[in-house]
């Protein structure tokens, strides 16, 4: 337990990956679909519905990760100049992007927001007799995130059972009496320090979107004033053309549409 508590004293602070001034970015375009002329050519049928299939009719969200909000801004202006068609630019959260940068995954941080801590806390629990198997049925059955972001998840629980474990341990034992809440919520512990700064970077490398680079206040007391991403877009996962569009598949994770407009 010493050694461990050691290595989290000597670990340094992972503030810097929610104060970086670096954006996951959604640029919305809509392009040409070069199939549509071929197939209005080649089919026969002069029905409406085929005639109606127009040549501007895909829309691909690009998710990037940008320098900072301005040059997300910027480079839809320049894509704008190239006579591409953007349809808008959002700011997905703070800090790169990764798996869990999606529609689908955010709206669970913001729906799950007072129970995430312990639903993945119950799951973390399975890690001990059944390793990443139980781990991640119990998240996929209690949480529902996509198969890459479950992943994330998964990866940093194991993490947590090989560098945090005896911290942990003691906390559940012994340390419950020096846990408190401040306005309802928990105060970072021990168990919670040592998963933030042993496995926290290597989780948000991996998943890109956690709750507070995504702009939401959790079920943990934090300094959201210093913690917490103020310049993501608030509730643009809850917007249905977004949403769609992921479903579709029509979004490209780290793809610059740069290159398909040249």
């Amino acid at each position: 337990m010493k050694i461990q508590q050691g290595n989290v004293d000597r670990a340094p602070s992972t503030l810097d990956l929610f104060t970086t001034p670096k954006v996951c970015g959604l640029v919305v375009v809509e392009n040409e679909n070069p199939d549509a002329e071929a197939v209005r050519r080649s089919s026969n049928d002069t029905s409406p519905e085929n005639q109606s299939i127009s040549p501007k009719s895909m829309v691909v969200v690009y998710a990037s990760t940008f320098d900072n909000v301005n040059s997300t801004w910027s480079y839809a202006e320049k894509l704008k100049s190239w006579g591409v068609k953007v349809d808008d630019a959002v700011i997905s959260h703070c800090g790169t992007c990764g798996s869990c940068s999606n529609p689908h995954d955010i709206r669970i941080y913001d729906e799950t927001k007072n129970t995430l801590t312990g639903d993945a806390k119950r799951c973390a629990f399975r890690a001990l007799v059944g390793g990443r198997g139980l781990t991640g049925g119990c998240l996929r059955k209690n949480v529902g995130f996509t198969n890459d972001c479950n992943e994330c998840w998964i990866d940093n629980i194991m993490c947590d059972v090989r560098k945090c474990l005896y911290v942990c341990m003691w906390n559940e034992i012994f340390g419950r009496q020096f846990e408190h809440n401040s306005g309802g919520k928990e105060v970072l512990n021990p168990c919670k320090t040592c998963d933030e700064k042993l496995c926290g970077p290597a989780f948000t490398n991996c998943a890109g979107a956690n709750r507070r680079r995504s702009g939401i206040v959790s079920d943990i007391a934090r300094d959201d004033k210093n913690e917490l991403c103020m310049v993501a877009d608030d509730g643009w996962w809850l917007r249905e053309d977004l949403a769609n569009e992921w479903r579709r598949g029509n979004w490209k994770m780290n793809e610059n549409p740069e290159l398909e407009a040249t």
